[in-house]
């Protein structure tokens, strides 16, 4: 049986038939193992009859008692339990509380746990533009398909549990205040490389468009501050979309033979090779209908008269 102090704690809306338990609560139930069955608004005939026995041992184990200090409190209450309160016979069911307790109900108690439940906490937290939320001081990361959603997020000393619509989207390792979890998987695709500085990452993807692509590529972030040059292999690879893979090796292979390392020389280099009289790419399509400007007047009106005979006296 467990008794709340205060059953607001516990309890977050009351009903009879389906009453909303906290998280808190709720999730100390599932670890230990026992379900709450709550008592009903105003019905106190729903209690157990547990009430009584705290007077009981109020009055008889520690009333006109000498406790030196709470060990030896402990220790008395033990005894008087177990020689005195158990032994007793009890008036309802006319039998010995301790006889009782060893025949029918210790046999269905649960093993008592070998260690500290860990409390959790919970927040509401909305996600920001950088795909993370702050708990604790910490930043952990999110899928980037909930930028600015609000998530429940539950934390203890182990682990952060991210949840949206009760759903469990993302579990991080708890990290300390001040640091950062953030999971690659989780930033916008083309982004996780310069998120995270993995000029190692970026360098393979950029050899999956060609063998030389990928040397320039690794001639581009060499140096001790590579994630300072990881902007030239994002416009190495973003040349590769716009002339094409093999376009884009030839001219890489000619750069590293003349060992001119510079992205926009590769640029120079594609567009010059461009066939004479090609039209040039398209420009991407403007979606939506152009609008007239609320002001603008036919060039007409501005057009200089020449007759003036009408003007003359």
């Amino acid at each position: 049986v467990v008794v709340f102090d205060n059953p607001k704690t516990a309890v977050r809306r009351a009903c009879s038939l389906a009453p909303k338990i906290a998280d808190g609560v709720l999730e100390y139930t599932q670890a230990r193992g026992f379900t709450l069955d709550l008592a009903r608004v105003r019905r106190p005939q729903d209690k157990p009859k547990v009430e009584r026995a705290v007077s009981y041992a109020r009055s008889d184990c520690f009333a006109g008692e000498r406790l030196l200090d709470l060990d030896h409190a402990r220790r008395h209450a033990a005894s008087w339990c177990r020689d005195v309160a158990g032994l007793r016979v009890h008036g309802t069911t006319r039998k010995q509380p301790l006889e009782v307790f060893l025949a029918a109900d210790q046999p269905l108690l649960l093993p008592a746990p070998d260690h500290r439940y860990d409390t959790p906490s919970w927040v509401t937290l909305k996600v920001g533009r950088d795909h993370a939320v702050s708990v604790a001081h910490a930043l952990y990361s999110v899928p980037h398909a909930l930028r600015g959603r609000t998530l429940r997020v539950r934390y203890d000393r182990q682990t952060v549990r991210l949840y949206d619509k009760g759903a469990v989207v993302k579990v991080h390792p708890r990290v300390a205040a001040g640091e950062a979890h953030i999971d690659p998987v989780d930033l916008p695709p083309g982004t996780a490389e310069l998120a995270t500085r993995d000029a190692e990452g970026l360098q393979a993807r950029a050899a999956r468009s060609g063998e030389a692509v990928g040397e320039y590529a690794t001639r581009l972030l060499a140096g001790k501050l590579p994630w300072t040059r990881m902007r030239h292999v994002y416009r190495l690879m973003g040349l590769c979309r716009s002339f094409g893979d093999s376009a884009v090796e030839q001219a890489c292979r000619t750069a590293l033979e003349l060992d001119v390392v510079d992205v926009t020389r590769i640029a120079r280099m594609l567009e010059l090779k461009r066939a004479p009289g090609s039209p040039p790419p398209p420009p991407p399509a403007r979606g939506g209908k152009v609008l007239r400007p609320r002001f603008g007047r036919d060039p007409a009106e501005f057009r200089t008269r020449t007759d003036r005979g009408s003007d003359a006296t």
